[in-house]
């Protein structure tokens, strides 16, 4: 549920608000304990801003800043996305089964889930809007309609004048959070671009890395992680783009695998203490500890820490390169991403020796980064 609500809203928060009223009592009562709850909505929560097709609406300051189409990130965004909701799926699996959880004994059934499947029309008509090559304000405009044209489908929720205006006021609420937070940031990122500190802030990382690849990726994702702490997603992304992607590109890495990469960072900071804003927001819901629900988050995500590293190194899990390179890397990473998560939860049918959860943790690194040396 997550996940889906993350494909049309995006903002980690407003996610575990949303989904967490009905998910985490969902949890707490088929036996989960309350922080564990309240991380798993987190984690899930959080995954909203990398998957398509809106990803908190950072993908469209991206298309521009690239000079790109917003399909192509969009696509390049996709695997990464299934691989992180992947290893939570797997990780939360496990820990079902080794604390003996069932899922609900009430499940609703197909036909009562088939006849409102009518409610995805307006999510395909933004993704076909999108692919068919118009721009991201068309796909919001046909969203806009198809949103309004299916909430006739029943009399309950047809769209009435009192509703209509009402909507208009929540929009215009949540799309000035966005704006205000935008100008905020543009204040510090306009002197950047104006004084060349950006360019300046890039050879510092490349000279402390001395660039070496996979120190400067650390140094990225350490810096991208501590100037996002507290930020929303797209402030975010334009202060990381305009301060550490150079760097990253100015060693040849692909630019859209670079800013990818930070974006990536910049979102789990959302997860990891002390600012773990979406974390904080689920410890809010289920009465837990803030400090708990945040480390036990970042648990369950840990295994998805490696994953921008990955495309950073192969770009072809974003769908970059010939076909047959694309399928073995989109292959060998979900492999990777499933086996991380295994070792981290420490647990399959029995529970693993450390030495068992050691190998496991090594061979899914490298199928993670599957060049040939691995």
């Amino acid at each position: 549920s997550s996940g889906l609500m993350g494909t049309v809203s995006g903002s980690p928060i407003a996610n575990v608000v949303t989904t967490g009223t009905f998910t985490i009592p969902l949890m707490k009562s088929s036996g989960f304990d309350t922080e564990m709850a309240g991380a798993v909505e987190a984690a899930a929560s959080t995954g909203g801003s990398l998957m398509p097709p809106i990803m908190a609406s950072a993908a469209f300051i991206m298309a521009e800043y690239l000079g790109i189409p917003y399909s192509t990130i969009a696509l390049a965004a996709l695997v990464p996305a299934i691989c992180y909701y992947l290893s939570i799926y797997i990780n939360v699996h496990l820990y079902s089964k080794k604390h003996q959880l069932v899922g609900m004994k009430e499940v609703p059934a197909w036909r009562d889930v088939i006849k409102d499947m009518y409610l995805l029309i307006p999510l395909a008509a933004v993704f076909i809007t999108i692919f068919a090559g118009k721009t991201p304000l068309n796909a919001a405009l046909w969203g806009i309609i198809s949103c309004v044209a299916v909430s006739f489908f029943r009399k309950k929720s047809r769209i009435t004048p009192k509703r209509f205006i009402n909507a208009l006021g929540k929009s215009s609420l949540t799309g000035l959070e966005a704006y205000m937070a935008c100008i905020i940031v543009g204040i510090p990122v306009g002197v950047i671009v104006m004084t060349g500190l950006g360019r300046v802030l890039a050879d510092l990382v490349v000279g402390v890395s001395g660039a070496q690849l996979y120190l400067m990726l650390l140094i990225s994702a350490i810096a991208a992680l501590l100037m996002s702490m507290g930020l929303p997603t797209v402030p975010l992304y334009i202060v990381c783009a305009t301060t550490i992607a150079p760097a990253l590109v100015s060693l040849g890495i692909l630019p859209l695998a670079a800013h990818l990469f930070v974006l990536y960072w910049g979102v789990l900071s959302n997860l990891t203490p002390p600012v773990a804003l979406a974390s904080y927001a689920a410890a809010g819901l289920c009465g837990g500890d803030l400090n708990q629900v945040a480390w036990k988050a970042l648990k369950l995500t840990l295994p998805t820490f490696l994953i921008p590293f990955a495309f950073v190194l192969n770009p072809g899990i974003l769908l970059q390169g010939d076909v047959l390179n694309i399928i073995q890397t989109c292959l060998t990473i979900t492999l990777g991403s499933g086996a991380l998560a295994v070792a981290v939860a420490g647990y399959t049918h029995r529970p693993l020796k450390s030495i068992e959860r050691m190998l496991i943790a090594v061979g899914a690194v490298l199928l993670i980064d599957p060049r040939g040396f691995t």
